[in-house]
């Protein structure tokens, strides 16, 4: 098999291992000769005096080796599941005898090669560069029942046969494989369709029933005699995964730590610098985080040709990845590795995410209703518990479909699968009945227990917290404060730019005839008590973002780490920088909604309550709206001419000099909406983003809080100044509301120790 990723397959059949040469030649004379081939290590194709190796010399084809028992790094690896899934369906659906199985797999490997993938292209053209002509394809499907003419003068023409594929080598344009009741292949040009009508004649009938048991006779399964080279290994795809077996068992295959020598620096970065290839969701040049493919390793000025890095967190090399769309980025390896290995678990696996269970298909060995339950000898029946026989169809986030064990999908997505199994009425299945509905019922539990827990949440701090707009205002007039009376106001007044008023009634935007492709969704209040030392009420209002469709690409907004930020407080004080804070307010209204989404105005909206209201701007609590403002706020900075650093992409950098000559980096640090800029000179920047955005009262200058912990320039012993972070404020802030609590309670103040000044 001749594999490439982007969907090209050709395969070659032979009666041994020693026409692997051979069928290199016929590639080469079929499709042309290759840039380069990936193979392993078989005598065959390495041998110095094998065909295929004296091919490769001859046709100079570029050649690599992969390592020993490390088969993931061949990507026809990936090619021999997919022809292997494809054509053992097709085998089982047609009741193809095994003796046709080279037929059946040239034949599947010559579709998947010619239909079109996720890229609108052919892999045969993007591998050929020629638009493949289907013309010899599209008239008859594999094993399909047609009329062929034996002979000119023949007086029993025309005759039924079976169509086995196109026959390239054999005859003219349009000359096909056909199986005749002789079980003899042969290539015929005059070749006509069964029709619907003559397969409905008691003649058709009879000549169909002779004819299969003539092929019965000669090429049927009881006369396939099948050598001990691996045909029942090729079919049986629930063979045990090689990776999985005990670490004593001959047959497993190692992990890669056992393979390379890990003291080894240059063995083992080739061994990880093998992820070119790999696929891998990384934020784009605008921010987005979206599937790529890494192409190449790049070797800047840094790099030289003998050194490697063992540790692939701390290897500077830089490589090329492809989005989807075609543009072209370049990201470091530590980068690549960081969000390679957090979308993977410990062996290895990619996570994926269920968009939909599309069908559903049992086999033989699924156990019938009527066997379904265990009668005990007190005659109580016992469901059984068994997953065996089905298989479901399932579409992934992603747009791949794949047929997956009933067993795997219950132990991944136990919730959906249960609610397709009762919308499909397949739930009083054996293999459903004992455990779809106590499924239900614990879903139905956790939701209960999750609502339950917020609304007993009364508490924070040791103020109450509201849960609605009313409660809100019951409270100010118990208390006599318009705390959160002001809360809700402020907050109205910000998201009131974010709505977008209709005239189009409410019956007519649920027909979905309008505005096609927008949703409705339900927004509310969130009420909490910032941690600012004097305990600040807050109200959010929220969209309900949950119950909208989730998107193919991931929407998560990465965010400055802790580590960043204490190395960037030292590298002020070691430069003498000035730190600037900034704030911006309303964040995530500056970008815009990348959702289709509308909703009914409430109360809060005064004369346009009940209206249409389309979301325009990024609201809190949509699935979108983190990835959009750090998308939004990503170019504003790379406008001022920063880019992200390789280590953390929320830590932006600017060669910069002072008035004395010194060259250092600017820095932006960026936590959701809370930035940090180191500079010499930090007003120019924040003057730039001032006339962009708006920029909370109080937040510009010197920070002195950050993150929640209180933030100040000190003085060490040896008279140098550095920068020290303490929770001071929260502390201060925590005990005082604690005393006012026991002293309305009328217990005793807290025991004092010290100054109480550190």
């Amino acid at each position: 098999l001749y594999y490439d990723p982007n969907g090209f397959m050709y395969v070659y059949p032979m009666t041994s291992k020693r026409e692997a040469g051979e069928s290199l030649d016929r590639f080469v004379s079929d499709v042309g000769i290759p840039n380069e081939l990936v193979y392993d290590g078989a005598g065959e194709q390495t041998g110095r005096n094998s065909k295929f190796d004296k091919t490769v010399r001859h046709y100079k084809i570029r050649n690599h080796l992969i390592e020993p028992f490390s088969p993931w790094q061949n990507k026809a690896e990936s090619g021999i599941r997919i022809i292997k899934a494809k054509w053992k369906r097709l085998m089982v659906k047609k009741k193809i005898p095994k003796r046709l199985w080279d037929f059946a797999l040239v034949w599947v490997a010559q579709i998947y090669s010619r239909t079109a993938m996720k890229h609108g292209r052919t892999g045969y053209e993007v591998v050929t560069g020629d638009t493949p002509d289907i013309s010899e394809w599209v008239d008859f499907a594999f094993y399909d029942w047609v009329w062929y003419w034996h002979s000119p003068n023949s007086d029993d023409n025309p005759r039924l046969g079976r169509w086995l594929g196109v026959s390239h080598r054999v005859g003219s344009a349009l000359c096909y494989w056909i199986l005749p009741a002789s079980g003899r292949v042969l290539a015929r040009t005059t070749v006509q369709h069964v029709t619907r009508d003559e397969t409905a004649t008691d003649e058709f009938k009879h000549k169909v029933e002779a004819f299969n048991s003539d092929i019965e006779r000669v090429v049927g399964d009881d006369n396939c005699i099948l050598n001990g080279d691996g045909f029942h290994n090729f079919v049986n795809s629930d063979l045990p995964d090689p990776f999985d077996l005990p670490a004593d068992d001959p047959n497993r295959l190692p992990e890669i730590d056992e393979v390379v020598d890990q003291t080894d620096a240059e063995k083992a970065a080739d061994t990880y610098h093998s992820f070119v290839g790999a696929e891998v969701i990384v934020p784009d040049a605008a921010g987005h985080r979206r599937m790529a493919k890494v192409l190449r390793r790049v070797r800047d000025s840094r790099d030289d040709n003998h050194g490697h890095a063992t540790n692939i967190f701390n290897d500077q090399s830089i490589f090329e990845v492809q989005f989807p769309d075609g543009t072209v980025d370049r990201l470091a390896s530590n980068v690549i590795a960081e969000n390679l290995f957090s979308q993977i678990d410990q062996n290895g696996r990619q996570f994926q995410i269920l968009h939909e269970i599309i069908e559903h298909q049992r086999d033989n060995s699924a156990i019938p209703i009527e066997n379904g339950y265990i009668i005990s000898k007190s005659g109580n029946r016992h469901p059984k518990k068994t997953t065996r026989g089905w298989k479901l169809l399932v579409e992934w986030k992603d747009g791949t479909v794949a047929w997956v064990p009933l067993k795997d999908l219950k132990a991944s997505n136990p919730v959906q699968l249960a609610e397709y199994a009762i919308a499909n009425n397949i739930d009083h299945e054996p293999a459903f009945n004992w455990w779809v509905h106590h499924t239900i019922r614990v879903r139905d539990r956790i939701i209960g227990k999750v609502q339950s827990r917020y609304w007993r949440t009364t508490h924070k701090f040791g103020i109450r917290l509201p849960k609605s707009v009313e409660e809100a205002y019951r409270i100010d007039e118990e208390t006599g404060t318009t705390f959160w009376r002001d809360a809700i106001e402020k907050e109205l007044q910000k998201v009131r730019v974010a709505f977008e008023k209709s005239n189009i009634s409410v019956d007519d935007m649920r027909t979905g005839q309008v505005r096609p492709g927008y949703q409705e969704i339900t927004y509310h209040w969130v009420f909490d008590i910032k941690m600012d030392g004097n305990f600040t009420r807050k109200a959010r209002l929220v969209a309900g973002g949950h119950t909208t469709e989730d998107p193919v690409a991931m929407t998560y907004s990465s965010v400055v780490s802790r580590d960043s930020i204490r190395i960037a407080f030292l590298l002020a004080a070691l430069n003498d920088l000035e730190i600037c804070a900034a704030d911006v307010g309303n964040a995530y209204l500056n970008a815009p909604c990348k959702e289709k989404i509308w909703t009914i105005a409430g109360l809060e909206f005064g004369s346009d309550k009940g209206s249409v209201m389309f979301i325009v701007r990024a609201l809190y609590g949509l699935k979108s709206s983190g990835a959009s403002w750090a998308s939004m706020l990503s170019e504003s900075i790379r406008a001022l001419g920063y880019f992200p650093s390789e280590a953390d992409r929320n830590v932006w950098l600017k060669p910069g000099v002072k008035p004395d000559g010194f060259r250092y980096y600017q820095l932006i640090l960026v936590y959701v909406d809370d930035i940090l800029h180191l500079s010499h000179d930090p007003n120019i920047v924040i003057a730039a983003l001032r006339e962009t955005y708006e920029l909370k009262e109080g937040s510009v200058g010197p920070p002195r809080r950050y993150l929640g912990a209180n933030v100040e320039r000190v003085q060490l012993c040896d008279g140098r100044e550095s920068w020290a972070m303490s929770s001071k404020d929260y502390i201060s802030s925590a005990i005082s509301n604690v005393e006012s609590l026991r002293k309305s309670d009328n217990e005793p103040p807290l025991k004092v120790y010290g100054d109480c000044k550190r």
